[in-house]
């Protein structure tokens, strides 16, 4: 529907696997563009297409990033949308994790733009089985999009939809998102001050400002791949970088996640985790 075999889709640098998974099995081809703590490096997305990159897609998820945590400024994504008009190409934002700031109030929602698309899901806020979702696009795009998911699924289940209707309304839920909020930070804190704590000089990381990853390197390892198995040996896990890259060696990164921990258990996770890098540091 919009992109065809062949097609080029820009990407941060690391990029959230599912998207590269779902990108690849359209056919497209990745081009991966490094990405900061205020999100994608624009200047270098500049001096590709001068070099004549033609993409048909920049997807991006703006908020609290996965895995990085990054979160794209609004005068870089203002410079995206200017980008986009004057080459052509389509920007879609993927913005699942937009509520869950720990610092501070809810990011600015994004102004609408007739090269942009703009996805929303209730898994995060609400519960992780309550699979709804929307998008917010132009037009020309919608329109085939509502036919491509009719002839796929004919139809999100109206229950679900009635669900987060009225849960999303309800007198309730910004208590429920200010508690919501309040954990994000509490987990956080609790992951990043137990790896400050424990691996010390060891580990590399910027404290992100919600959402619910950590994007770490860790210096003095052989690859977050072969240490995922001794980490797994003592009960622990994590995503090697390897899964985010595009081109470049992400071997030394790794993504932690404290979504479904508490702190007590984020603070035991961090200590199997410093064990399994010693482990290794000493072969």
């Amino acid at each position: 529907m919009v992109l065809d075999p062949g097609d080029t889709v820009v990407v941060a640098e690391p990029e959230y696997l599912g998207a590269m998974q779902a990108f690849h099995n359209a056919g497209a081809e990745l081009t991966g563009i490094p990405i900061d703590h205020g999100g994608i490096d624009l200047d270098q997305l500049e001096n590709a297409l001068a070099a004549g990159l033609r993409p048909k897609m920049v997807y991006l998820v703006p908020h609290f990033h996965n895995p990085s945590g990054s979160t794209l400024s609004s005068s870089r994504l203002e410079r995206l949308f200017a980008l986009a008009s004057h080459h052509g190409f389509l920007v879609v934002l993927d913005d699942p994790y937009r509520e869950l700031t720990a610092d501070g109030e809810t990011p600015v929602e994004p102004d609408a733009h007739p090269m942009a698309v703009h996805l929303r899901s209730t898994s995060k806020i609400l519960a992780p089985g309550l699979r709804v979702g929307w998008l917010i696009g132009p037009r020309w795009l919608t329109i085939a999009i509502e036919r491509a998911k009719q002839s796929a699924d004919l139809h999100t289940s109206t229950a679900s939809q009635a669900i987060a209707r009225r849960a999303l309304a309800a007198d309730w839920f910004p208590t429920h998102l200010a508690t919501l909020r309040s954990a994000t930070r509490t987990k956080r804190d609790a992951l990043c001050d137990a790896l400050d704590a424990t691996l010390g000089e060891r580990i590399s990381f910027t404290r992100p400002g919600g959402g619910m990853f950590v994007w770490a390197t860790l210096s003095g390892v052989e690859s977050t791949d072969v240490l995922l198995t001794r980490a797994l040996d003592r009960g622990v896990a994590f995503v090697p970088g390897s899964a985010f890259a595009v081109t470049h060696d992400l071997s030394s990164c790794l993504r932690l996640s404290w979504a479904t921990a508490n702190t007590d258990e984020l603070i035991d996770a961090v200590s199997r985790l410093a064990r399994s890098v010693e482990i290794g540091s000493k072969r």
